[in-house]
């Protein structure tokens, strides 16, 4: 009797760690899918973010060259201005 306890006192431990194992490695996996969703959606923002930024950067690119190519305008004018004799170029 006392031995047939102690085998169900065995087989409860067992099962009781079986079930912890278990359950720790059914947390693992559901931890390690959250991780990675979240790097997948911080990446994704992140790249979202970084093609924004190139986007305005190529924008503010597009204005100075625009800029650009109006003051030589103005100065080439300016110029034909001062070389052909006419006071105050534009």
């Amino acid at each position: 009797m006392i031995n047939e306890k102690s085998n169900m006192l065995l087989v409860t431990r067992r099962e009781k760690i079986r079930f912890l194992i278990d359950y720790t490695i059914k947390q693992i996996i559901l931890l390690n899918r959250l991780v990675s969703k979240s790097i997948n959606y911080y990446t994704s923002q992140l790249s979202l973010l970084t093609s924004q930024m190139l986007n305005r950067l190529v924008n503010s690119f597009s204005l100075v060259n625009k800029a650009n190519f109006l003051v030589t305008s103005l100065v080439n004018k300016a110029n034909l201005g001062v070389l052909y004799g006419h006071k105050g170029g534009v």
